[in-house]
């Protein structure tokens, strides 16, 4: 692994002048920490080769694309030009990885970048990041996050030659931008609203969309829109073109360098789905035996004036790239070329719909949270209970699976006594994914423990399907002699004034944390005043309106008795407001 882009000398110039001063200033109060900046990150469209100033790139057989041109002529789409970019994502570790939580683009001239150049060339900026989901079988790259916004250019910089630079932030950018890690890329810019014609050709990618996750082993459809003199467009994947780990052989140089049936990756339309008078669309049909395996990637949409057929199918056509500010570069037919948009997508394995993942979870924690994830494996629960689970089926991609066959079993340990079923387990998933199972003991089996299994059974011969993600499990310890369970409770203060938090069981025995009173109290002349009363959810959560005074607040959860359990009386931290 490599890391690609560095922080500007000026940059750190700036923050060292600020440091040194600091250091004759009095502290008053200890001064609050710096932000680190983000590992990574790195412009994908506009994008650069492995030199700064690289602005061309391999596409098979016609040699080289021109990639860092904007167009915002309309597109079918918008009248924008699409902007990409990745940074490596945050990782609690070990090792620790500082990601971004803002990414912002502006254009400045050469070799500037924030806060050299100003603030007023700000493009624009995406505060959330689209991060694709990992399947079980993932094993390819560190997987990043995506970033986009839609600019429309300037008149001002039609046929101006800027740098666009991202900055990817730890929180808002300080003053001297220490906080963040940039790359920029030297960019042509034609305005389509202004200057000469004929402007520069554009198009953008309709489907997938950037930072998704893709199935490697699936036929994938890829789609996209452009001006409408567009005669035939590409499409092709550049491998390993993640933030932090674009090591390969060609780093992101190469367009189109994965296998594919002819052995040259690429997948060209040359004939748009629809025409009209504002835009054409395209789509490529990429089988499952030909998609990148396993890794990350970079999908490109371009076209070209040469021969714009390197699948071996169908007759050569050229792409009739149109354009004054680029000239022969993009417009010739032995050199010429140009790519329009770039998003960044993770393939990986799996097959969309078809069940792979099985979770089990009590039916109140699926209900607050239906990727049944949220809440415990195990539990107490006071004998001659019932216990009401949900079992869930979801795909390698998260996407749940309805009308999927499903197995429930149980054991009790000792085996005499324990738990079983009241009535008969839901064999077969509903829309949401979901089937259920109610599950109870008799009085006299405090002590014991039930586990019971939930499991894809997907041709229905009640046998649990191969595979350690396909089977889930959720383990019951009974419960009859008085015991107490200890629990917490949390509060946050929020607006004016809005009293939150949670009462949580230490061992969870979720009776405890289930519809149980809580009291919000205030300080008044040195004692506890309560001002709220309130009872909790079933996951435990409360929330209560106050008036809007100041003063020093806690919550308390008194102790309440739970058929033979007893929940230990529990008081926040006090907070302030």
């Amino acid at each position: 692994m490599k890391v690609l882009h560095r922080r500007s000398t000026k940059r750190v110039a700036a923050f060292t002048t600020a440091l040194a001063t600091a250091a004759f200033v009095v502290q008053l109060a200890a001064p609050a920490a710096f932000a680190a900046a983000p590992a990574n990150v790195k412009s994908f469209f506009p994008v650069h080769g492995a030199a700064a100033a690289d602005t061309q790139f391999a596409n098979d057989d016609t040699g080289v694309t021109q990639m860092a041109v904007l167009s915002d002529l309309g597109d079918g789409v918008d009248s924008t030009a699409h902007l990409t970019a990745v940074s490596k994502a945050g990782a609690t570790g070990p090792p620790v990885v500082t990601g971004a939580t803002l990414v912002q683009w502006y254009w400045c001239t050469a070799g500037t970048v924030p806060p050299v150049c100003p603030n007023a060339n700000l493009i624009g900026a995406d505060t959330t990041a689209t991060s694709a989901l990992q399947t079980p079988g993932y094993t390819g790259g560190s997987i990043d996050d995506a970033w986009s916004i839609a600019w429309d250019i300037p008149a001002s910089l039609d046929g101006q030659t800027r740098d666009i630079v991202v900055e990817g932030c730890n929180a808002t950018p300080d003053a001297t931008f220490s906080n963040c890690t940039h790359d920029s890329v030297p960019t042509l810019l034609d305005d389509s609203g202004t200057g000469n014609n004929p402007q520069t050709s554009s198009g953008e990618i309709t489907s997938p969309a950037n930072g998704s996750a893709l199935s490697d082993s699936a036929t994938l459809t890829l789609t996209a829109s452009t001006s409408p003199e567009l005669t035939a467009v590409g499409f092709g994947f550049d491998p390993n073109s993640g933030a932090g780990d674009d090591d390969n052989a060609y780093g992101s140089e190469d367009v189109d360098s994965f296998g594919g049936s002819t052995d040259s990756g690429v997948y060209n339309d040359l004939t748009p789905n629809t025409t009209t008078a504002t835009a054409k669309t395209w789509s490529a049909t990429v089988p499952g035996t030909d998609t990148p395996n396993n890794d990350e990637q970079a999908l490109t949409l371009w076209s070209d004036n040469g021969d714009m057929n390197f699948t071996g199918t169908g007759g050569a056509a050229p792409g009739g790239v149109a354009s004054f500010v680029c000239g022969a570069p993009c417009t010739s037919a032995t050199v010429g070329g140009l790519a329009f948009d770039r998003h960044y997508e993770v393939l990986e394995p799996g097959v969309p719909g078809e069940a792979l993942q099985a979770r089990l979870k009590k039916s109140s924690d699926v209900t607050a949270d239906a990727t049944c994830l949220t809440g415990p494996s195990s539990i107490f629960a006071a004998a001659a209970s019932t216990v009401n689970l949900t079992g869930c089926v979801f795909d390698a991609f998260g996407t749940a699976v309805g009308s999927e066959g499903v197995f429930w079993s149980l054991v009790n340990v000792p085996a005499t006594g324990g738990g079983s079923f009241t009535g008969s387990p839901q064999l077969v998933t509903d829309t949401s994914g979901h089937a259920t199972a109610n599950v109870t003991s008799t009085a006299a089996s405090g002590g014991s423990s039930t586990t019971i299994t939930f499991c894809i059974d997907h041709d229905k011969n009640a046998v649990c399907d191969a595979g350690a993600t396909k089977t889930a499990t959720f383990t019951i310890t009974w419960s009859a002699a008085a015991v107490t369970h200890a629990r917490s409770i949390s509060l946050r203060l929020k607006d004016a004034l809005v009293a939150r938090g949670r009462v949580t069981v230490t061992d969870g025995f979720a009776a405890c944390a289930d519809s149980v009173p809580v009291k919000v109290q205030r300080r008044v002349s040195g004692h506890w005043k309560t001002v709220k009363k309130t009872t909790t959810s079933a996951a435990g959560a409360y929330r209560a309106h106050l008036r809007n005074k100041h003063g020093r607040y806690r919550s308390l959860a008194p102790a309440v008795i739970k058929g033979t359990d007893t929940c230990s009386r529990a008081v926040s931290p006090t907070r302030r407001h």
